[in-house]
């Protein structure tokens, strides 16, 4: 039922019953509501005609009276009565035809009598195979794999790539030619119309009957989700979603496949970053681009970067880059003419100003909407030299009128890409004059400070709230409406675009996107370079406001967290690019960037995290003294994530450094002050050092029961991990009861499926291995690790510990066939998103040797034993138990009896 896409007065009447049926309302509880004859109002329903002009909100009314209140979807009602009342026919309801006949398709009654719209042949889209895997996806991003192909009904016709769309959709039909299929780069500056390209594509096969699919690559995040999406939508099942390579998976499908289809990746501007392994090459065979080896199939992508240091020089044989260019002059001339008009001027005149645009059709598309507008404003509102023809806004680009746009040169790959650039920045400068002379208030604005985000959708709800707005002088009297009204305007004008989601969350059902383009050279505006210190000051209040009551711990917090992350680097970016002094910085400038990466960490990405406060610190150290609260912060974060990362001597030394830096500047007995000292412990712990620790840990535990209290989380966590330790240190007696307390006081704080709860959890399990009870032990950690998977994620640090205790436990019960294979996939998995120095990953290596061993395979578990114990040399020292470990395994192998 999206409003966007009706074009009939019958998908109105059906589209409109159905959210009056949807809501549960009668005709007449509505007509009730609105105060109109229920005559009146079933005839709206029924399709009659349509909801009356007078008065002007009974439309408005009619939805509201159906539970119908945000504003977003409301104006998109609006938008489509109006389209239909504006159009010339009104598609009456075709006649029903045989199925096969050839004829158009039937319209049929909808339930409650509603005139169901005409059915017109769509793509299959089979839901995931098994619904745990599908909430799994849903939590961790927003993604679709159906192709936007409804863009393009808003779009100008597609000028001078006919012949190149014929040609790929030519080479979808199957073929015996020896060889891989060829995997199809497009590449181009940003507005070159690449996209718009690959959804031509799309929209042609897809009426073939070609099974498409579409996924945004706006990080490697979003590839990831999208690419595990189309794994599900092809009949991958939760454990092989979960389990082994995803890559692996998908492609072995895809090749799988007995009829043509058709995967296009979109906006691959990182294609590194996004579509290769980590430490792989991007056209090695192992990441998500591939050759395809079936006799079906085909991968089209977009990107802006084309170098050959990307891609390889010389190309893999079953890639070809192709590079989209500009528009000719005549093609240029025609989207120009079919968006203004010829009142504009003549053919000569639009071929000319698309020359003077570089032919870039993003620019094109902007230029011939300002005119469309600007020719029917009166002359009064107008102005003294108005720009309403293609000559005009030509003469208006020479002659200096709008601002000059300031790029980086350094991005471009040549003198013609730098003039497209300056060109493409000052073609949407006139469509900002015209919102003002409209008297659109706070447009400008507005695009101003969305291109201060990040790249990436905004999620308007949560982010753009217009009391904060208001309190700014970039913003003075805002209110709710004109916020609304700034973005649609920009939004028609093709500047942004509003987009709904999936989301069940209210707060991201709506989401802002602006161009990279636009967002690009908007960033360069003398405008915002004046007042960059207040763009900077509104920015951290916006992200701060949302993001403080956000834990990152919470797993209910985490859809937010997915939108938001990325924007929380935003502030850190302006201070960057704009050399900001310490003087025009926020105190809580890094405090949004602190909260993102406490949810990388919590959710399992440490090297996204680790990078993210390495940039926060350097970044940091020019506008703050080292002990400033906002750097302690950052490095106590980047020490905890050290040792998430198993490098336990370097999270040792920096945590040290904050602890001692803390406790002079905030108090022992502050709660940033504990927290530092509580991960100070846990690295002793792991480093074997528990006499330490467990002195650390019982300091710790009696400051936060005075400073926080009894149950509050970060007490019980501290009581967790004391137990552990005595546990450790062989006092199970002590460590039992009070790990059943904590466990206990978790539940009613926190619920047993949180985070800090499953921690306990596994810690009883340990505890059970210890006694003996193995039996016990193992069903605790089988359940344990199913509950993680789910909650937490296959691949989660914690997801993986659990499963390593699960092995260990069945190595003992004597199920080594079983423990073994599950070791080769954790150790797979482990090697892939640890590394192979990683303690845990030495954890792994080494029990697989043991398994081994005892299964009679004794070469290949001295070596996987031997690898083990280099490793531990390495990062954990000589004389940690570990090591021990492994050095009295290899020693017991080497000195076997020979058979």
């Amino acid at each position: 039922m999206d409003p966007a896409a009706i074009t009939t007065r019958v998908e109105f009447a059906y589209c409109l019953a159905r959210v009056r049926i949807a809501s549960g309302r009668t005709v007449r509880e509505v007509a009730d509501a609105i105060g109109l004859p229920s005559s009146t109002v079933g005839g709206y329903y029924g399709g009659k005609h349509l909801p009356a002009r007078k008065p002007p909100d009974t439309l408005r009314r009619m939805l509201q009276a159906c539970g119908v209140t945000d504003e977003f979807t409301l104006v998109a009602w609006e938008d489509a009565l109006r389209r239909v009342r504006l159009a010339k026919t009104t598609a009456a309801p075709p006649v029903r035809a045989e199925p096969g006949s050839g004829d158009p398709p039937v319209a049929t009654p909808g339930a409650d009598g509603a005139q169901a719209p005409p059915r017109v042949p769509r793509q299959r889209t089979e839901p995931p195979a098994d619904a745990g895997s599908a909430r799994h996806l849903r939590r961790t991003a927003l993604v679709s794999t159906r192709p936007p192909v409804d863009r393009l009904t808003v779009e100008p016709p597609l000028r001078g790539r006919d012949e190149f769309v014929a040609g790929l959709v030519a080479g979808l039909e199957p073929g015996d030619a020896p060889g891989p299929r060829p995997a199809y780069v497009l590449h181009g500056l940003g507005g070159c119309g690449k996209t718009t390209i690959a959804l031509a594509v799309a929209q042609r096969a897809m009426a073939r009957g070609i099974r498409t699919w579409w996924v945004f690559a706006g990080g490697a995040e979003s590839v990831w989700a999208g690419m595990l999406a189309l794994a599900a939508e092809l009949g991958a099942n939760a454990e092989q979603l979960s389990l082994g390579s995803s890559p692996d998976l998908l492609w072995r499908l895809l090749d799988e496949q007995t009829e043509p289809w058709l995967l296009i990746i979109d906006n691959v501007d990182d294609p590194r970053g996004g579509l290769a392994l980590p430490d792989g090459e991007l056209t090695d065979g192992t990441g998500w681009l591939r050759p395809i080896t079936g006799r079906h199939g085909m991968l089209l992508l977009t990107t802006r970067d084309g170098r050959d240091v990307t891609w390889g020089d010389p190309l893999p044989p079953w890639l070809r880059l192709v590079s989209v260019g500009p528009l000719s002059n005549r093609d240029g001339g025609a989207v120009l003419t079919g968006l203004a008009g010829a009142d504009a001027g003549s053919r000569e005149d639009a071929e000319r100003l698309a020359e003077r645009l570089g032919g870039l059709p993003l620019a094109l598309r902007l230029a011939g909407r300002y005119l469309a507008q600007a020719g029917r404003l009166p002359p009064a509102i107008a102005g003294p030299r108005p720009v309403h023809t293609y000559r005009a806004f030509a003469e208006a680009l020479s002659d200096g009128r709008h601002d000059e746009l300031f790029t980086n040169p350094s991005e471009a790959t040549g003198p013609a890409d730098r003039r497209a650039r300056d060109l493409i920045g000052r073609a949407w400068e006139p469509s900002l004059d015209l919102l003002g002379q409209q008297r659109v208030t706070h447009a400008r604005a507005m695009l101003r400070l969305l291109a201060c985000f990040e790249p990436g959708p905004v999620p308007h709800g949560l982010v753009l709230v217009s009391k904060l707005l208001a309190a700014s002088p970039l913003f003075p009297g805002a209110d709710r409406y004109q916020v609304w009204e700034a973005l649609r305007a920009l939004t028609g004008l093709g500047l942004v675009e509003v987009a709904r989601t999936e989301s069940a969350d209210p707060a991201l059902a709506t989401t802002i996107a602006i161009h990279p383009l636009v967002r690009e050279t908007s960033r360069q505006q003398p405008d915002l370079r004046a007042d960059v210190h207040r763009y900077l000051v509104l920015l951290v209040c916006l992200l701060n406001r949302v993001t403080a009551a956000l834990d990152p711990r919470d797993l209910t917090t985490w859809e937010r967290w997915q939108a938001l992350a990325e924007h929380c680097q935003s502030p850190l970016s302006l201070v960057e690019e704009h050399r900001i002094d310490a003087r025009d910085v926020p105190a809580d400038l890094l405090t949004p960037a602190i909260q993102a990466t406490r949810f990388l960490r919590a959710t399992g990405q440490l090297r996204r995290a680790a990078a993210a406060q390495q940039r926060m610190l350097r970044i940091g150290r020019r506008v703050f003294d080292p002990e400033h609260p906002q750097m302690l912060g950052v490095a106590h974060e980047h020490g905890r994530v050290q040792y998430d990362l198993g490098r336990l001597d370097t999270a040792a030394r920096e945590l040290r450094a904050v602890l001692a830096a803390r406790q002079r500047v905030l108090g022992p007995n502050d709660a940033d002050t504990l927290t530092t000292q509580h991960y100070l412990a846990r690295v002793l712990r792991e480093r074997g050092e528990l006499g330490q620790a467990e002195r650390l840990l019982s300091h710790t535990l009696q400051k936060r029961r005075v400073v926080l209290g009894e149950e509050h989380p970060d007490t019980l966590t501290t009581r967790n991990v004391a137990a552990d330790v005595l546990r450790a240190r062989g006092r199970p007696d002590l460590a039992g009861p009070e790990l059943d307390a904590v466990l206990a006081a978790q539940g009613r704080v926190l619920g047993l499926e949180h985070p800090a709860a499953l921690v306990t959890r596994y810690h009883r399990a340990l505890l059970w291995r210890d006694r003996g009870d193995l039996q016990a032990a193992a069903e605790s950690l089988a359940e344990l690790v199913e509950v993680s998977r789910r909650v937490l994620g296959a691949e989660h640090p914690r997801t993986l510990t659990a499963l390593q205790a699960l092995i260990d436990v069945r190595y003992d019960l004597g199920a080594l066939a079983e423990a073994e294979t599950a070791a080769r996939s954790l150790l797979d998995v482990r090697r892939r998103t640890l590394g192979d120095d990683h303690p845990a990953t030495l954890a792994t290596r080494h029990r697989l040797g043991q398994i081994l061993a005892r299964r009679g395979d004794f070469r290949t578990a001295e070596h996987e034993i031997s690898a083990a114990l280099d490793g531990r040399r390495r990062v954990l020292g000589p004389r940690h138990r570990d090591t021990i470990a492994s050095r009295a395994d290899l020693d017991a192998l080497r000195q076997r009896p020979a058979r």
